[in-house]
């Protein structure tokens, strides 16, 4: 039999597993369990390389 997919409502796209949005562009955006967001830590990491180059 034929199964279909869910999409998210908002921006059309499949949905994963867990019926959570993958579109990182959507309103309705989560991320993955398993996925580690590392933007803070890159500004942080930039601001610390330019102290120490003072």
């Amino acid at each position: 039999m034929l199964k279909w997919r869910k999409r998210c409502f908002r921006c059309l796209q499949y949905l994963r597993d867990d019926g959570t949005c993958q579109n990182q562009k959507c309103v309705r955006y989560t991320p993955e369990k398993g996925e580690t967001t590392s933007t803070s830590n890159d500004s942080s990491t930039g601001a610390d390389a330019k102290e120490k180059a003072n």
